[in-house]
């Protein structure tokens, strides 16, 4: 299981628990455990996350996006005809 949460590489992370999804995520951090039971024995820290978290999306911290202009040039290509039909990506 590895819940996830946005806005989370702002979170300090002294346990080194916290990874990123994939290469192009920016923001946002999975809490990945395997068991219950792992589940239990981590949740003090676990609680210290929630509570971290809570405080960066209370402040209002945001995460600067990097733009990509050049994926958003590739998206608009592939799908050119359907956008010209009024269609979406999965229409």
């Amino acid at each position: 299981m590895r819940p996830a949460v946005s806005q989370r590489s702002l979170l300090k992370d002294p346990q080194g628990l916290l990874i990123q999804q994939t290469k192009n995520v920016q923001a946002a951090r999975q809490l990945p455990f395997t068991s219950v039971q792992q589940l239990h024995e981590q949740a003090p820290v676990i609680r210290d996350y929630i509570n971290e978290a809570i405080a960066v999306e209370k402040s209002g911290k945001k995460v600067p996006m990097k733009k990509h202009a050049k994926t958003r040039e590739a998206r608009i290509e592939k799908y050119y005809e359907k956008i010209l039909a009024g269609k979406g990506p999965d229409d």
